[in-house]
């Protein structure tokens, strides 16, 4: 492969040269984006978000509670293990 020889690319073909052609119709001035589209963007990322922190809240009660909970039966048996030691 010779990128600057004679037979590189389009050389070896034969292509016509045709004048532009104007179209037909206006292009339309109405945009297509729409601020219903960027406003019902906005809602789903604010959906997305509360998902997340509501998501992230239950996951952090949920170890608490089940950090607490076991705290709360070591305790519970130490103080039943010294009432039982008791004479």
């Amino acid at each position: 492969m010779h990128p600057n020889g004679e037979d590189w690319g389009l050389a070896d073909h034969s292509l016509e040269v045709s004048p532009a052609q104007l179209a037909g119709e206006t292009a339309s001035t109405v945009p297509e984006h729409r601020n219903d589209d960027v406003s019902a963007f906005g809602r789903l990322m604010w959906q997305l978000a509360v998902d997340t922190l509501c998501d992230r809240s239950v996951v952090y009660w949920t170890v608490q509670g089940r950090l607490w909970s076991r705290r709360w039966r070591r305790v519970m048996k130490a103080l039943s293990a010294q009432t039982a030691e008791r004479p």
